[in-house]
């Protein structure tokens, strides 16, 4: 195929528009003037925009949104995603399950991300907020819209297996008793040194180790399925005040309430790695932030008592600083020695990273709002 043609069909492939012939029903996808099986004309044929083909898209997806049978909703918050978003819903929508499932992107971006969803994937329904939304608020959002008796989240930098749905379905079948179930995330580009750092700085916790599901305190919501009465019992995640760790909360919060969390190391989702050296500083200053935010809400988490003293914490950043260092880097060499060994600069970057980090540490510490966590069980909202 020529380049120009290529092109010229691009956006009919991505939002998988063509038409079907009124002689033989053969379904083209992109519109042909002249059907290849019958050789009859179909300029008068009947528009098929937006048929699922069935090798691409589960069937009957534009059906789901308005299906209240629909079994599992996926939601993705996103902010200026571009880059990476297209690769996320791409994994998303082309699902192997044998249930009905729904998609649902949150987005709040000043880039091109609801135009490149909107043209690229009309399956998925887009909630669009011209006003930035963290990601609990973002998350809480989707939940409202969402239709599915099971909520699973992902990340709009990540991407999953064909399988990743009806993994999660099948243990929540074999586990009614489990609030939540989720998996491990691994590095989508193991070649690239900085992606590798990106990864140990973000999640070391939820290194895929093991071969048995194992209940756990907290699963990251970039691969994770809660039943729905869970939000209708305890609310939502904490708001849009919070940066970043809003699941972590929820998650232990769930976990001092006895709800049962299920870590499944064969359920696996890949993050995507990030686009420069600056960006991996910005989003350790602000996981950061984050921390210390959490810290102020759950008093369980190791140095919560830290950061009530605005001075003693930002004296003390230093030394948390090179006690995570040495911590994550010895868990990380246990786990993979041999990515250390193929990476030599990959030690100093995530000591960069949480340099970055430490300054959102600090500087949340100094000049952030002191405030308590309390929890309200009702369902308007959990948090206050």
């Amino acid at each position: 195929m020529s380049v120009p043609r290529f092109w010229r069909f691009n956006r009919e492939r991505y939002a998988l528009r063509g038409v079907r012939c009124p002689h033989c029903n053969m379904v083209m996808i992109s519109p042909r003037s002249v059907c290849p099986t019958c050789a009859q004309g179909s300029e008068a044929g009947i528009p098929a925009s937006r048929i699922p083909a069935p090798s691409l898209m589960p069937a009957n997806v534009e059906d789901r949104r308005t299906d209240p049978s629909i079994t599992i909703s996926v939601i993705i918050p996103a902010h200026n995603t571009q880059s990476t978003i297209g690769q996320t819903l791409t994994t998303v929508t082309c699902q192997e399950v044998n249930v009905p499932y729904e998609v649902i992107v949150v987005d709040s971006s000043t880039d091109s991300t609801p135009r490149l969803v909107r043209e690229q994937f009309p399956m998925v329904q887009l909630l669009y907020n011209e006003t930035r939304m963290q990601s609990g608020a973002a998350r809480n959002l989707g939940i409202q819209k969402a239709r599915g008796k099971l909520i699973a989240f992902t990340d709009a930098n990540c991407v999953v297996s064909s399988h990743w749905l009806q993994q999660l379905v099948d243990g929540h079948v074999q586990h009614p008793d489990c609030a939540a179930i989720g998996g491990p995330i691994v590095n989508g580009n193991q070649e690239h040194t900085l992606c590798w750092a990106g990864y140990l700085a973000e999640f070391n916790a939820h290194l895929p180790v093991g071969d048995t599901p194992h209940e756990v305190d907290h699963i990251s919501t970039g691969n994770i399925a809660y039943k729905r009465w869970v939000f209708e019992r305890y609310g939502g995640f904490p708001g849009n005040e919070m940066v970043e760790h809003v699941a972590l909360l929820f998650n232990r919060m769930l976990h001092a309430r006895g709800e049962r969390l299920l870590f499944d190391p064969h359920v696996v989702v890949a993050l995507l790695p990030p686009i420069s050296l600056q960006e991996f500083l910005v989003h350790q200053r602000t996981i950061g932030r984050g921390t210390v935010q959490a810290m102020r809400r759950l008093s369980e988490i190791a140095g919560a008592n830290l950061v009530r003293h605005r001075l003693l914490a930002v004296l003390s950043t230093p030394t948390i600083v090179m006690i995570k260092f040495v911590r994550n880097s010895l868990r990380f060499i246990r786990w993979s020695f041999g990515t250390t060994l193929r990476h030599p600069l990959l030690l100093p970057l995530f000591g960069l990273g949480l340099a970055a980090w430490g300054l959102g540490f600090a500087g949340e510490a100094l000049i952030g709002e002191t405030c308590e966590g309390v929890w309200h069980e009702n369902r308007s909202g959990l948090w206050a």
